[in-house]
């Protein structure tokens, strides 16, 4: 179940992205598509992969943990009533 959640997630982002992409280009260039635009896009992922994702990565994780603490510090009385009620 939880690959299935990291599709679902990674299918979202690059549908968000790309629509979000193609939002940009149409404000910017009245929607006119150019070569270079191709060019620098590929450029810039292969950067983003190669250099900067794994700090990116270790950032998500940290924020990750801390939201799950933040949501277990509240769940945790509800947790502490369902185990005394099934007692």
């Amino acid at each position: 179940m939880p690959n299935l959640l990291i599709y679902v997630e990674d299918v979202l982002f690059w549908l968000l992205t790309g629509a979000l992409l193609l939002f940009v280009i149409y404000m910017f260039t009245d929607g006119e598509l150019r070569l270079y635009m191709f060019f620098v896009l590929g450029l810039g992922s292969v950067f983003y992969f190669s250099y900067i994702s794994k700090y990116f990565m270790g950032i998500n994780q940290k924020i990750a943990e801390i939201i799950k603490k933040f949501i277990g510090f509240f769940t945790l009385p509800i947790k502490k009533l369902i185990k005394f009620f099934k007692k």
